[in-house]
């Protein structure tokens, strides 16, 4: 974050609260996928971060944004994860909830509806 007082013209930070979840990419592949979700849908991806950084267990939505089942449920380190709704068209991000750091992962970034859950 910027230092207090910043100068006319610098870009406005956005407020940190103490409570809110970190997110980081698992892979390079959806860091890149990220980019293009971006660009694609910047108003949806906005929607999630908002969302997940405050409270990644949102239960508001449980068509859109919901624990995946099965051997889906956990991520390959053992925490949860769960599938946010990007578009009707298919867009999805998977991500895994790591408590003991206060990180969500960001496991799987699709354009276009997961195969795993087809």
């Amino acid at each position: 974050m910027s230092r207090p007082g910043g100068k006319r013209g610098e870009q406005v930070p956005r407020p940190v609260l103490k409570t809110d979840w970190t997110l980081r990419f698992a892979s390079k592949g959806d860091a890149a996928v990220w980019a293009q979700l971006t660009r694609k849908y910047l108003i949806q991806a906005r929607r999630f971060w908002d969302l997940v950084v405050e409270d990644p267990r949102f239960s508001g939505e449980p068509k859109r944004h919901h624990r995946l089942l099965g051997e889906l449920a956990s991520d390959t380190r053992g925490r949860e994860q769960w599938q946010h709704e990007i578009s009707s068209t298919g867009a999805r991000i998977w991500f895994a909830i790591d408590d003991e750091t206060h990180e969500i992962w960001l496991t799987n970034v699709t354009l276009s509806h997961p195969n795993q859950t087809k």
